[in-house]
C-alpha cells in the first residue's frame, strides 16, 4: 500500500507486506511474516503473528513493533523505538533523538552493542561485558551470545527488559 500524504491502516495481511507513506502514520496489525514500513513523517505501529524480517523507517515519529521473530532494521530520525520479540538474526536500531526500549524473551540469547550520546544503557538480563564499563556504551553477550543487537541513539536512554509473556 502506498500513500502520498495520509495514514495507512492494514489488518490481517500476508507476508512481504510493503507499506509506504510520504507523510502520515502507518498502523499494521496481524501481519503474517516479513514487512517493510516507511514514512517520511509519522508513527509506525506493527504487530506480527508469524516469523519474518522487518524494516521500519520514519523521518520523524516513533516506531512500535510487537511480536517480531526474525531480523530487524529500525530507524527514526527523531522519535522513540519500542520493540518486543525474539532476535533470531541481526537487529539494527537507530534513533537520532529518542529512547530505545526492547522487551525480549527471558531465554533470548544475543550479543549486544548499545550506545547513546546522551542518556544511559540499562539491561535487566545478566550480561558478560566486553571492554570497559561505561553507562553510555555497553557491549557483551547475554545467555551465551547469539545474533547481534545494535542499538544507537544520539539522545535518549536504551533499556532492555525481560518479556512478561511466557
Amino acid at each position: 500500500a502506498n500513500s502520498i500524504s495520509g495514514s495507512i491502516q492494514a489488518d490481517d495481511i500476508g507476508p512481504n507486506a510493503r507499506l509506504q507513506s510520504g507523510s502520515g502514520p502507518i498502523h499494521a496489525s496481524s501481519v503474517h511474516g516479513a514487512a517493510v514500513l516507511q514514512t517520511g513523517s509519522g508513527n509506525l505501529q506493527l504487530s506480527l503473528t508469524a516469523p519474518g524480517d522487518v524494516q521500519a523507517r520514519t523521518g520523524s515519529g516513533s516506531i512500535h513493533i510487537d511480536g517480531i521473530d526474525g531480523g530487524l532494521r529500525a530507524g527514526a530520525g527523531s522519535g522513540s523505538i519500542e520493540v518486543s520479540g525474539n532476535p533470531t538474526s541481526e537487529w539494527r536500531l537507530e534513533s537520532g533523538s529518542g529512547a530505545i526500549h526492547l522487551q525480549l524473551a527471558e531465554n533470548a540469547h544475543f550479543t549486544l552493542n548499545a550506545q547513546t550520546g546522551s542518556g544511559s544503557v540499562d539491561i535487566e538480563q545478566p550480561i558478560v561485558m566486553q571492554g570497559s564499563i561505561d553507562r553510555r556504551r555497553v557491549s557483551g553477550t547475554v545467555n551465551g551470545g547469539g545474533p547481534t543487537i545494535r542499538a544507537n541513539t544520539g539522545s535518549g536512554n536504551i533499556t532492555i527488559r525481560r518479556s512478561t509473556n511466557p
